[in-house]
């Protein structure tokens, strides 16, 4: 029952199958619940303007225009977690390497320069409490927003872009004994068969006699298969579904498909998929990280900061196909920018110096939230630790902002170091200890 109440919503988040526009089922173990303050994440749904002359002075309605599913997912005011966000921490520093131990204390190295594990497309599940849960397909993070400020909660904002979304549920075994794994359906149906109250079933049945034969009606109870036209899908593609009557599913531009696996069907299985995803029941989560325990070094050095911020922007791009409203590739085109700003009580020239002269410095930014994971060993916490080996102050030097204004605030910019001694060589290299032994 929808409550329509914003403070019952519920986010979260696994990667992608190996099968290209799969997401995981919904009872797979690598769904991981992400506490959030705010999110974006929509389909945009516009018209493509259509300005020809007329003869009569009016605008005439114009055509869908290209989807492309994007939106922020804001951690703040206590809702940035260890855990529950590593998989987007990942997503925007692409590689890690194999966790190192401490005790029960597993400590994940995430930066580009890293090969061990390739993280790729997210899925994520919104449920926005309205009875309609909403699934965006092959996401990638294309900006990560980091804020540390004194007597606050740290914030992190995840600039996401994906390629497709919907709402379709797991599939159900009906009769027989399908294979439910990677069976999906994919696009919206027609208006006339999604109505606010009523949950719409894409009913299959699979011939008697050949497994890649089947019939496909809508139902809102016992599907009737009686006189129900079929179609040939093909194995390990999508394939449109035809129904009872021999029209397609869908709409020309955004058809209903299906994807079946080789071995999936067998003769005379039966499925369907609800057009109305199971709302879940989200994990308890840990304490979230805390200013109170962060620590914000340049040159090994602690300083007083007041406020740090850090933005990661690792650009993605989906290439518009001529056919069709969603994109068919994402993939990361650009060139990464590592680039932050820290503001402090204007005290020494020590970063003047280093502003004036371009001396590059090391720079850190560890937060925990305080708790020590059980059996750890060297008292680990949760934490996660940003480090730049080579960055660059830039901008003007001080000024005076007013008869009580003694801030110093300075931009900066992260490269790589190849010389680093310790082969941290990116532009930014994060640790997250955790007590987890993977991110999914």
């Amino acid at each position: 029952m929808a409550t329509f109440n914003p403070s019952d919503a519920k986010l979260r988040i696994a990667p992608m199958s190996a099968v290209a526009g799969i997401a995981p089922l919904q009872n797979n173990a690598d769904w991981i619940d992400a506490v959030f303050s705010a999110e974006s994440l929509r389909a945009e749904r516009t018209l493509r303007p259509n300005t020809s002359i007329r003869g009569n002075s009016q605008q005439a309605v114009g055509n869908k225009s290209f989807i492309i599913p994007q939106g922020d997912i804001t951690a703040a005011n206590g809702a940035f977690h260890p855990v529950q966000h590593a998989q987007l921490l990942a997503n925007i520093q692409r590689n890690s390497a194999t966790p190192t131990t401490s005790g029960d204390a597993y400590i994940h190295k995430l930066a580009p320069v890293e090969s061990d594990v390739a993280y790729g497309n997210l899925a994520f599940d919104k449920d926005r409490a309205d009875d309609a849960p909403q699934l965006f397909l092959d996401m990638l993070v294309q900006q990560y927003a980091l804020t540390v400020a004194a007597n606050n909660w740290p914030s992190a904002v995840f600039s996401t872009m994906g390629l497709r979304y919907d709402y379709w549920d797991d599939p159900v075994q009906d009769a027989q004994t399908p294979t439910l794994t990677s069976l999906r359906v994919r696009g919206l149906p027609d208006a006339t068969e999604w109505e606010d109250g009523t949950t719409v079933e894409l009913a299959f049945q699979v011939d008697a006699t050949v497994a890649t034969t089947v019939k496909a009606v809508y139902s809102t109870g016992t599907p009737s298969f009686v006189g129900a036209s079929t179609f040939t899908v093909a194995l390990d593609t999508w394939t449109r579904v035809t129904l009872t009557d021999g029209t397609f599913a869908g709409t020309e531009d955004e058809p209903i498909e299906i994807y079946v696996p080789t071995g999936a069907l067998s003769v005379a299985d039966e499925f369907s998929f609800a057009f109305e995803r199971t709302v879940w029941t989200p994990d308890a989560h840990t304490s979230p990280f805390d200013s109170v325990y962060a620590e914000i070094t340049i040159d090994e050095e602690v300083y007083c900061i007041e406020n740090f911020q850090l933005t990661v922007l690792d650009p993605v791009n989906i290439p518009p196909c001529i056919g069709g409203l969603f994109g068919e590739t994402i993939r990361r085109r650009g060139t990464r920018l590592v680039t932050g700003n820290i503001t402090r009580d204007y005290i020494n020239r020590d970063l003047q110096k280093k502003l004036e002269r371009k001396i590059p410095f090391a720079i850190r930014c560890q937060m925990t939230n305080g708790i020590l994971i059980p059996s750890g060993g060297d008292n680990e916490q949760w934490t996660l630790l940003h480090y730049g080996p080579n960055a660059v102050f830039s901008g003007p030097t001080k000024v005076i902002g007013g008869p009580d204004d003694g801030a110093e605030a300075l931009a900066f910019t992260c490269y790589e170091d190849p010389t680093e001694s310790n082969g941290d060589t990116d532009d930014l290299s994060m640790w997250l200890t955790t007590d987890q032994a993977t991110i999914p």
